[in-house]
């Protein structure tokens, strides 16, 4: 018999699932965010970074870390 209290294997499984995402989407968006500021930093003008980025498939717009309602932090776009 489990443990009152104590969670599942399953529960354990969805966690550790959840935690490698998250960790994975703030990889990813600092990735992004990096890639975007050196194009920025390579464009000739504003036109010029826009259409770079959209043919990178990246946004102009920078990821601001922000906590949900957990208290989990991960990026979110402003």
């Amino acid at each position: 018999m489990r443990a009152a209290g104590r969670p599942s294997r399953a529960r354990d499984a969805e966690n550790s699932f959840t935690e490698n995402r998250i960790a994975f989407e703030l990889g990813q968006a600092t990735q992004q965010a990096q890639a975007a500021r050196t194009v920025a930093g390579h464009s000739l003008d504003a036109t010029d970074c826009r259409e770079l980025l959209s043919m990178l498939g990246l946004s102009a717009r920078t990821p601001d870390k922000h906590t949900d309602e957990a208290g989990n932090g991960h990026m979110v776009q402003r």
